[in-house]
């Protein structure tokens, strides 16, 4: 809209019915206990006018914040300053300056019948939005683009939306990137062939994640990718579980939907697959009858696979970490023969032990029994030894919590370390000779 045509429209915004005025500052829209914001929809002509006042609930003072204007040629918005006036600004959402830190930018629409007489009548504003909320910015929007009626005469009206600044500040109404608002041909402006459209027919909800994998299944035909996005949300893991699989992307689908299979699931039976080093573009591997099952059975496998793997790394350090091994009056040290034993310690203590089996086997640290030399079965204490020849801890039942530390093992710790310094000295001289 020209600058010369804003000024001419400026004068000729009509007074609002003392009755809607009236209504403003006693009526009991939303209650008097609240403040509340107003837009008061008049005509002059085929120009759409909008005055917009904010009421304050104690005194019901009301104050003209801004106005707009909507018509076939643009739209415009005018701003109140004491030096300027009344003068056009910077189009945005109403922002009811007269009230000082008033943040609700909520309004209700008044006189709304006028839309009608106006040239905004076809914008079906009402059909868009059951609230007031961003109706400002959609006729600015329907001034730009009168083509967003057939999007909302065709149930496709979630395609426009509110866009919100980090301050949920509303800023905006937008259409969905994918919509081609230079056309006027509904299936244009879609980017959708009259199959497509026939297709989303009473489905228009599934528009734009249908537009996602049209773009991104390219080779399907509209029939599988609308049952696809019936039924998904996205076709990321779809294309990359079929590629996996070396299969198509439609065989996946219907395999994973038959079956009931989450992505999930089939994901990780992908890794499981590459960690066993199986052939996935085999059909049997790939695509087995039931995957459940093998996936139990792979992790099983997987499973025994590391123990076994633990298991040796436990056999290959115990021939030298017998020099670790004591015994002092009643009492013996001990290392224990497999990864089972530390399992079966931490069972019987009720201590935490058992976590410390694989940090054993795999040489991080040194687990050791201390048993009585009567009851050389019996678990009685636990002791850890780092590898810099250093008690890390040592327990009894539930870590002591219950029972004290007795004497015996006491002095056992003492002597125990003074064995372990001169296992350290020992092996310093033998690096250095």
């Amino acid at each position: 809209m020209k600058t010369i045509r804003k000024k001419e429209l400026l004068g000729q915004f009509p007074d609002v019915p003392s009755e809607i005025l009236e209504n403003m500052k006693h009526g009991d829209i939303f209650g008097k206990a609240r403040s509340m914001n107003f837009c008061v929809f008049l005509t002059n002509g085929h120009e759409l006018f909008v005055r917009c006042y904010h009421k304050y609930s104690r005194s019901c003072d009301i104050t003209e914040s801004q106005r707009y204007v909507f018509a076939k040629d643009g739209f415009a918005r005018y701003g109140w300053s004491k030096d300027k006036g009344w003068h056009s600004m910077a189009f945005r959402e109403p922002a009811f300056y007269s009230a000082p830190y008033y943040t609700d930018k909520s309004y209700t629409i008044l006189n709304a019948d006028s839309i009608n007489r106006s040239d905004m009548r076809y914008s079906r504003l009402f059909e868009w939005t059951a609230s007031s909320a961003g109706a400002i910015s959609y006729l600015r929007l329907y001034c730009k683009h009168p083509n967003i009626e057939y999007l909302i005469e065709s149930g496709y009206k979630d395609l426009i939306s509110l866009s919100y600044s980090c301050y949920d500040d509303l800023r905006s109404v937008e259409v969905f990137a994918g919509v081609n608002l230079k056309s006027n041909d509904l299936l244009k402006m879609l980017q959708l062939t009259r199959t497509e459209f026939k297709l989303l027919q009473g489905h228009e909800n599934l528009y734009t994640r249908y537009r996602v994998f049209k773009d991104q299944l390219p080779e399907l035909k509209p029939e599988e990718r609308f049952e696809i996005a019936d039924s998904i949300y996205y076709a990321y893991d779809l294309i990359t579980f079929s590629r996996a699989a070396g299969t198509t992307v439609m065989r996946m689908f219907r395999y994973l939907n038959d079956h009931g299979l989450s992505d999930v699931i089939y994901r990780d039976y992908i890794d499981q697959c590459r960690k066993l080093g199986y052939d996935i573009h085999d059909t049997a591997i790939g695509l087995p009858h039931d995957l459940l099952t093998a996936h139990e059975r792979f992790s099983q496998i997987i499973k025994y696979q590391e123990c076994e793997k633990d298991k040796q790394e436990f056999a290959k350090r115990i021939e030298a970490r017998k020099v670790f091994e004591y015994e002092s009056g009643d009492l013996i040290l001990r290392q224990p023969q497999c990864y089972e034993e530390i399992i079966e310690e931490g069972k019987a203590l009720c201590h935490c032990v058992g976590g410390y089996a694989a940090r054993h086997s795999q040489g991080e640290t040194n687990i050791f029994f201390i048993r009585k030399k009567s009851e050389p079965l019996k678990p009685y204490y636990t002791i850890e030894v780092s590898n810099n020849f250093k008690i890390v801890q040592c327990y009894g039942y539930k870590n002591n919590r219950t029972i004290a530390k007795p004497d015996e093992i006491k002095a056992f710790e003492q002597e125990y370390q003074s064995y372990l310094e001169e296992l350290k000295h020992e092996r310093n001289n033998i690096k250095s000779a």
